[in-house]
């Protein structure tokens, strides 16, 4: 029996095994490295609270200021403010010519004042909704300001992760020698090696392959598990984003019920400040 060795066109087989598996590895300086853009910091709405209420809306250009201890109630032109802690510009330029509570008012051009207390007290009732109302809107606000308090520290903890993304490194061993080492065996080989020689070089082609796809495996938990309680932070800031929008639109309907009842208010003292003139109650100011 004869023995023949098989065909083997040894370099047609090395020459494009080479190139392919060894040429995207001749990176030896490169540092791994993930970095991963923080979520925005949005500054959250934070809406200040006071004991003094403005409103806008038609009171067919009555023009009046009740001050009834440290409360007062002042309309001007379509601008009704509503204050129970004295802080009203109106009212407190008035203290200084009028002492205690009164009902000042202009009527055709004059200025008058009232000073019966149950008249005084019957003109404060009209706008007492109004303020009730005024109250629970300041409470909503602080409802709103805690909340704000809340994402903006969502935030802070947000940008600190952001800070830490940026700073995950995979430290990359040193494979110079080992590339070095295997170009030369590839040269030394050139185009007469054997079948063994193919395996032996694509198996240690095969182990640094393996030891970078590690460092990118270690590189993605560590981008994984921030990512996940930038995930959670982010649920956080919804869920707070939705109690603001719902505190929001709460705000806003009490404006519009807060609006009529000044409104209406403003209706009432008109023909109580008719009737005040028509009796002589008003006296000019």
């Amino acid at each position: 029996m004869v023995s023949v060795e098989p065909v083997v066109s040894v370099h047609t087989a090395v020459a494009p095994v080479v190139m392919a598996s060894v040429k995207p590895l001749v990176m030896p300086n490169v540092k791994a490295m993930v970095s991963v853009a923080p979520l925005v910091n949005v500054r959250p709405f934070v809406q200040t609270t006071t004991t003094t209420h403005t409103m806008f809306g038609d009171n067919d250009g009555e023009q009046f200021t009740i001050v009834s201890g440290k409360s007062a109630v002042s309309v001007s032109s379509n601008n009704f403010t509503i204050s129970s802690d004295g802080n009203s510009d109106v009212a407190n330029s008035l203290r200084r010519n009028f002492s205690g509570d009164f009902i000042w008012f202009i009527r055709g051009g004059k200025a008058y004042i009232i000073r019966d207390p149950a008249t005084i007290k019957q003109a404060m009732d009209f706008f007492a909704p109004a303020q009730a109302l005024g109250r629970q809107q300041e409470e909503l606000g602080k409802q709103q300001e805690a909340l704000g308090a809340q994402q903006e520290a969502l935030g802070a903890k947000q940008e600190a992760l952001g800070e830490q993304m940026e700073k995950v490194r995979v430290k990359i061993p040193d494979m110079t020698a080992e590339l070095q080492k295997l170009e030369a065996e590839l040269k030394k080989m050139g185009a007469d090696g054997t079948q063994d020689d193919l395996g032996r070089i694509q198996e240690k082609i095969g182990e640094i392959q393996s030891r970078i796809g590690e460092l990118q495996s270690q590189a993605g938990e560590k981008q994984s598990e921030l990512g996940e309680k930038q995930g959670a932070l982010g649920e956080e800031q919804g869920k707070l984003g939705e109690q603001q929008g719902k505190l929001g639109e709460m705000q806003g309907k009490l404006g519009e019920q807060q609006g009529e009842a000044s409104r209406k208010a403003s209706r009432e003292m008109k023909k109580l400040l008719d009737q005040a003139v028509a009796s002589g109650m008003a006296k000019p100011a």
